[in-house]
């Protein structure tokens, strides 16, 4: 169900142009997009939970969904829903007992992935205008040739620019460890639908990257990753706090997988990628967007039971009564 409307949705979004597209830090068009996240979200489910006695049918149920992530994200200009069906993939692979086989093909995988991500990261390049593309060039050529194939891995590898920027903040402070942890509560609280919090990722763009290089014409969401987050708050400190809080996840979301009733909050993190390149501000946002997700998702759901239970009833009405053996033992009794 979750799948159909999230397709339905996609189809929508791309149809009143409200796609959203590479750098965009608001949605245009929160209403729709919720149930395309919670289409990807059926989609991660069927990868992780749906059995079939034929392999072949199986395997292109799963094939079938991981190439309609992948073309959403192209049309999006996004890596991360196909990516997150790989991941759900090697969790499949994984929690169904590791042999050689298996460890051969999550290897081959992740080679081809990574192959791959340049291909992905083209349809973003794609969208820059001819001059920041002969700049990017130009910047290239000043590699090694054999580095060169890599450098647009090592460019999205946003962890790398936000340890450069914690770098250059010089010991400034950015944000107190009493504040951080008040706005990571606040941010459980699941927000109005249609309306949007100000992203960490944001306010790390303006603050902190931006005390060394000129954010002021750019507005885009960072990733800062929890080491970088956790040095920059409270140094050594700040960052085994943090760490302790991504295991915690980790763990959190292994339980959710395993939950019949709130496996939904376990899927947002394998669609997204908070737990990898967020610090503890990003992931308190992601639960508070899931946790909004779950109420829709529960009342599509309560919805769904009471269409299904109203067919039920009037099933029932319309189906001639039979006489029970009592009745008819009564009735044979009257009649003689």
């Amino acid at each position: 169900m979750l799948l159909v409307g999230g397709v339905l949705a996609q189809i929508a979004m791309f149809a009143t142009g409200d796609i959203g597209k590479a750098g965009d830090v608001t949605s245009t068009n929160p209403y729709l997009e919720i149930f395309t996240t919670l289409g990807t979200f059926g989609a991660l489910g069927l990868i992780l939970y749906y059995r079939h006695s034929s392999n072949f049918v199986l395997f292109s149920v799963i094939g079938g969904l991981m190439l309609i992530e992948l073309v959403w994200g192209i049309v999006e200009q996004s890596k991360t829903p196909f990516l997150g069906t790989v991941l759900a993939v090697i969790i499949r692979i994984g929690a169904s007992g590791i042999s050689r086989a298996r460890a051969a093909g999550i290897v081959v995988g992740g080679v081809a992935v990574g192959a791959m991500f340049s291909w992905l990261q083209s349809f973003k390049v794609g969208t820059l205008t001819a001059q920041a593309a002969m700049q990017a060039a130009s910047a290239d050529l000043e590699y090694p040739p054999g580095v060169r194939p890599f450098l647009s891995i090592f460019r999205r590898f946003d962890l790398f620019e936000a340890a450069t920027d914690v770098y250059y903040m010089n010991g400034r402070p950015w944000i107190s460890p009493a504040e951080l942890a008040h706005r990571a509560v606040i941010d459980l609280i699941p927000s109005q639908l249609g309306v949007t919090k100000y992203p960490s990722g944001v306010e790390w763009a303006t603050n902190v990257r931006g005390s060394s290089v000129d954010m002021s014409q750019v507005t885009v969401s960072l990733a800062e990753g929890h080491f970088n987050e956790g040095y920059l708050v409270a140094g050594y400190a700040g960052v085994f706090a943090e760490s302790f809080v991504v295991l915690a996840m980790i763990f959190l979301v292994a339980r959710c997988l395993r939950s019949r009733h709130i496996y939904l909050l376990g899927l947002a993190f394998v669609e997204l990628p908070p737990l990898f390149e967020r610090g503890v501000l990003g992931i308190s946002e992601t639960v508070g967007k899931t946790l909004q997700q779950m109420v829709v998702a529960a009342i599509v759901a309560l919805a769904v039971a009471q269409y299904r239970s109203f067919r039920a009833h009037r099933a029932r009405a319309a189906r001639p009564q039979t006489p029970s053996t009592t009745e008819r033992v009564v009735l044979e009794n009257a009649h003689v």
